[in-house]
């Protein structure tokens, strides 16, 4: 009986795929027989909660399924009732929590008395409803992410394929990008929600986000972007910007500067990184580096399937994904009107 196993993890807030899983027959007997102690916390494996990371640059809480049991250097937290487990999630992930967790632990450290020090300020149902919302949506978010990367559990790049009729290549690096910044801009949601239930001065606020990131939520955005956030309504009062506007500016950042991390970009031009991300696939601003790593996650994809190693999930490959199109050619040249390229899928 393999069952999962939550570890410190890479550092992804709300949500981490569990790719570990730990032999647990007869109640672990064979696990227990190989360590020198017994397993601490036991009595709270299989436990629905929350769990942060010991060692992290910043402090980030992550739901944990309760099919899991955890491992040493995971701190879990367990809540008297379970409908609290997803407003607190959000909650430990806002900006206000990493700055009081940083000044409580600036060794980036963080033991499991410092997660008891954090105080919890009452919220309104409103907010714990709205904070709880926000929390399933970036955990949905995460899984979505994972969809196209072979090693989590959630892999279905399939499914991201078959949602992407035309432009495949493109598609799916918008689908990750999207996702990416549907993640900034929930943390922003939180944040200006939090901030606003502790009546914090706007010098603590910003002295907060200088240490951190900026809030996300809060930049221009262009209006027929909006609908393709899955916040759209928490983006509706945001500052517009032009359609054309920024374009050149983000294609100077990705040509020159070689940086695709649409929440550098987004944070150096200050606007919505949602409309980054649809600027990037409208005028196919996107490194090598990165259409040959989508690239070779279809190839990769594809040759699974050939080979056994995935199910089509009810689903078709085309053939000409790879026929038709069987290599990627990039001549590089510093224009991008003077780079021709034939990609799959596209």
């Amino acid at each position: 009986n393999w069952v999962r196993l939550v570890t410190n993890g890479d550092g992804e807030a709300f949500y981490e795929s569990i790719v570990n899983r730990v032999l647990w027959n007869n109640d672990g007997e064979e696990v227990k027989s190989a360590l020198s102690s017994s397993p601490r916390n036991e009595d709270w494996y299989f436990t629905e909660g929350v769990n942060y990371r010991y060692f992290s640059n910043y402090f980030c809480a992550r739901y944990m399924p309760e099919d899991t049991i955890f491992g040493k250097n995971t701190i879990g937290v367990f809540l008297d009732d379970n409908d609290d487990i997803y407003w607190t999630i959000s909650y430990l992930n806002s900006t206000l929590v990493r700055y009081i967790a940083f000044a409580l632990s600036p060794w980036l450290r963080f033991e499991k008395g410092d997660g008891g020090r954090i105080p919890f300020p009452t919220l309104e149902d409103q907010t714990r409803n709205l904070l709880s919302n926000i929390a399933q949506s970036q955990i949905e978010l995460r899984k979505e992410l994972a969809k196209t990367d072979e090693t989590k559990s959630e892999f279905s790049l399939g499914e991201v394929i078959r949602k992407s009729s035309s432009k495949g290549l493109y598609k799916i690096l918008l689908h990750e990008d999207l996702a990416r910044a549907d993640l900034l801009v929930g943390e922003g949601i939180v944040d200006t929600n939090v901030w606003e239930s502790v009546g914090a001065s706007s010098k603590s606020i910003q002295a907060a986000h200088d240490r951190f990131r900026p809030n996300f939520s809060e930049f221009p955005i262009r209006t027929e972007d909006v609908e393709d956030s899955r916040y759209s309504t928490h983006l509706d009062d945001n500052k517009t910007v032009c359609q054309n506007e920024y374009v050149d500016e983000i294609q100077e950042i990705v040509e020159t500067k070689e940086i695709d991390d649409i929440e550098e970009i987004s944070e150096e031009l200050e606007v919505s990184p949602v409309t980054v991300s649809k600027i990037r696939f409208e005028n196919s601003i996107y490194t090598d580096e990165e259409l040959e790593d989508a690239a070779g996650q279809i190839i990769s994809y594809a040759l699974g399937i050939l080979l056994g190693r995935w199910k089509k999930n009810g689903g078709v490959l085309r053939t000409g994904w790879i026929i038709d199109s069987s290599a990627i050619i990039i001549r590089k040249n510093t224009a991008v009107e003077d780079r021709e390229s034939r990609y799959i899928g596209s």
